[in-house]
Order: C-alpha cells, then structure tokens, then sequence
C-alpha cells in the first residue's frame, strides 16, 4: 500500500509542530503558554506598579525607604517593558504570525510519498529519501501526525491532506513499519 499527502499546512499547524516537538523532547505535555490578552495585562500591572512605586518614593530622598522603593520600582518598570516589547509581535503587527505564514507558504510545497520500505518528501525539485528506521518518534493530535526522523527535525503530515491512502489506514501502517507506537499530544 502506498500513501501520499501534501505538505499543505499553515502557520498554525507550525505551532502545533512546535508543541509537539516539546512534547517529543520532554516526554511530557508542553506547558501552557499566557495569551497575548494575559501577556499585555500582566506588563500593565508590572508597568502601574513601578509608576506607582516612583510616585510613592517621591519627596523621600536620602532615606532607606525612598531608595529601595526606587529599585523595586525600577525592577517593576524594567520587567513590564520587557512583557510588552516580547508581545508587540503577537499584538502588534502580528510579525510572528507572518513569518510563521511565510514559512509555512515557502515549505508547504511538495509532498510526502510512503511506501512499504520507506518513504521520500519532495520539496520543488528536492527529494530526500528515509528508511523507517530513521524515524524516532511518531506523534499525532486531533489533525496531525507528526513524525520525528533526528532529535531536531521531523514531518507534518496533515490529516486533511492526504491524496493517496486515508488517514485511519496510515496509523496502523506506520507502527507497524516503525515498530513504534503513536502518543498523542494535545497541541490547542
């Protein structure tokens, strides 16, 4: 049996792709991560805080109190800014999404062809070739399958994008010419 799918994916199943190459890494669930929503909220309070801080320390020059409440205030300030400039590119412009989108639109060109003593992925006119063998970890979630060929790279293979073979046939297949089992990872 041959099964062939296309690599079609978006920006989001690159995030997934990293969570379950944390997961894979880890052995374990991958930690939840704040919102941009939580991220913005959190550099408001640290933000307020350190303003607050300085107004209180104000008029209490040369005492022990006004100096260590200007380092705490300063501490409060320097950690806000640090929240709010690492989440400009998920609130702002929206810089990470893109280039996720961007990577994900150059690299999702080609497909991923298995057959019964290995499998190949063409990218444009590249074609690189494995043996089951070389795959160390088989994962899944709701609406991939991820397959992990070195400590640092792997596949996704889109549930939805198969053209040759069904997603349900390909589980069994891979196990069993993997001798691995699939574990299955919550990505959302």
């Amino acid at each position: 049996m041959e099964y062939e799918v296309l690599r079609s994916y978006s920006g989001d199943d690159l995030s997934d792709y990293y969570r379950a190459y944390r997961f894979k890494r880890r052995r374990k669930p991958a930690p939840k991560e704040a919102s941009p929503v939580q991220q913005s909220v959190a550099s408001a309070i640290f933000l307020l805080i350190g303003f607050a801080g300085i107004w209180l320390s104000t008029g209490r020059d040369g005492t022990v109190y006004g100096a260590l409440m200007r380092w705490v205030s300063a501490f409060f300030l320097g950690g806000g800014m640090l929240l709010l400039l690492g989440n400009l590119g998920a609130i702002g412009p929206g810089a990470a999404k893109a280039k996720r989108e961007q990577w994900a639109e150059e690299n999702s060109k080609g497909y991923c062809r298995f057959s019964d003593t290995g499998f190949a992925s063409y990218i444009g006119d590249a074609a690189y070739a494995y043996n089951y063998a070389a795959v160390e970890a088989l994962l899944e979630d709701a609406g991939h399958y991820y397959l992990f060929i070195s400590q640092n790279a792997g596949h996704i293979l889109c549930k939805s994008a198969f053209t040759r073979g069904d997603p349900e046939s390909f589980r069994a297949f891979l196990e069993e010419r993997t001798g691995q089992k699939f574990l299955y990872v919550t990505t959302r």
